[in-house]
């Protein structure tokens, strides 16, 4: 399901609006060092955050990674509102296999999503959890690119009339201007303000 945006209101007014992104310096850092990293990172700001936004290719390369995942998820779940950060997009069951092993196996309460399926457009696909669809990416884009994305944002608007919750990059004001006209009272998910990567 689409995150609400009652829902999102609801925890925005108890815990805050700023989400922790965790994208370890995996070009810095050993594999063995990432779990300390990101304990550390968490914890120093834990109390500040009301969600974390894991980016789950960072930690593909790392031995026994699932492990790792489902540890943090599951130290930070009780307290804070947990996105992986998957970008999945495929077909109706293999999008609903990965999506449900991410969601229910490792614990995330939400993850992201490439809407260029309309599998990954359901709104109710995945009970008590939530699907944040990617509208616009924090990549640059040419322009092409750029009126792909609106068309499929506003595709996704059509089929969700309700309010909920998107992940639009920010690179300029004219671009979040275009989607903020698509998705008046939509909550966004951000990414790109700072350093990424």
């Amino acid at each position: 399901m689409f995150l609400r945006s009652s829902e999102i209101e609801d925890w925005l007014k108890e815990k805050g609006n700023i989400c922790l992104g965790v994208d370890p310096p995996t070009n810095h850092l050993k594999p063995s060092s990432v779990k300390t990293w990101i304990y550390e990172l968490a914890n120093s700001v834990s109390d500040l955050v009301s969600s974390i936004k894991i980016n789950i290719n960072y930690f593909e390369h790392i031995p026994d990674h699932l492990n790792l995942l489902s540890e943090f998820i599951l130290r930070f779940s009780s307290t804070h509102f947990i996105i992986l950060d998957v970008k999945k997009a495929d077909i109706n069951r293999s999008y609903t296999c990965g999506a449900s092993f991410y969601l229910y196996g490792l614990g995330a309460d939400a993850i992201t999503a490439i809407p260029f399926f309309d599998v990954s457009m359901e709104v109710d696909r995945f009970p008590g959890k939530y699907v944040i669809p990617v509208v616009l990416p924090s990549a640059p884009l040419k322009a092409p690119q750029e009126t792909l994305y609106e068309l499929i944002a506003r595709t996704i608007k059509e089929k969700n009339k309700d309010t909920g919750f998107y992940v639009v990059g920010a690179k300029n004001k004219s671009q979040y201007q275009k989607f903020r006209e698509i998705f008046k009272d939509d909550v966004f998910l951000i990414p790109g303000v700072f350093s990424q990567g």
